[in-house]
């Protein structure tokens, strides 16, 4: 399993924070019985059982477990190390945990936010331009916090993203001089309707680290989270 995490990582396919998620899931793997046996000895019963004792975790954290199992054994079967894919016989069970049901907000509820936050002052809510620029511009939030004094341009009305705030492998905040995707780096208009909250937090992060338009209480990265 490191193997083939180490393998992706090192050719792009997996970034350092997947990279150190994954190693987490791998070493929770290890520690198990499961983990402590010669992969020729292990039958498709002990893994059916392992995921049988996930049950409390999420679906999806539940898929990252599995996913790892399939790769793992799918890769010593194609080179010969075992005769017989054990996974071929097993499934993942269904969470005990109900999934997380995610919305968008409503038009109304768009509109309440939106007078919340304008109606306050960046000491009342220090993130409330961070905010309105998601709703407006459409951008994730590790794209917002990664925004700096150069990417608002006021003249032609544009915001430029071309980079984000994310975690390397030891979950430290570090900003990415890439967009999640390939498809990240664009151009985005701006809206009349957070203009003027765009002029003042360029003009905040002139006197910022770096020119971020956002930082921490200690005045390091934002944390997305």
């Amino acid at each position: 399993m490191k193997f083939i995490v180490e393998r992706k990582l090192k050719t792009n396919h997996v970034g350092a924070h997947q990279y150190g998620k994954t190693l987490k899931i791998i070493d929770r793997i290890e520690k198990a019985g499961i983990g402590k046996k010669d992969i020729s000895e292990i039958t498709s019963e002990e893994i059916q059982d392992y995921f049988n004792s996930l049950t409390n975790y999420s679906n999806h954290y539940m898929e990252k477990f599995t996913e790892q199992f399939s790769k793992a054994f799918s890769y010593a079967h194609n080179k010969g190390y075992i005769k017989i894919n054990p996974m071929a016989d097993t499934y993942r069970p269904k969470s005990a945990k109900p999934d997380k049901i995610l919305r968008a907000l409503e038009l109304e509820e768009q509109e309440t936010l939106t007078d919340y936050l304008k109606s306050k002052t960046i000491e009342e809510e220090p993130y409330k331009n961070a905010f309105l620029i998601q709703l407006y511009a459409g951008l994730r939030i590790g794209e917002v916090l990664a925004l700096q004094y150069k990417d608002i341009d006021l003249d032609k009305r544009l915001i430029h993203i071309n980079k984000t705030i994310a975690r390397d492998e030891n979950e430290r905040i570090i900003l990415k001089d890439t967009t999640k995707t390939s498809a990240g780096v664009r151009d985005v208009p701006i809206q009349d309707i957070i203009l003027d909250e765009l002029k003042e937090q360029k003009e905040i992060s002139k006197k910022h680290f770096n020119n971020q338009l956002f930082l921490s209480n200690n005045r390091s990265y934002a944390d997305p989270k």
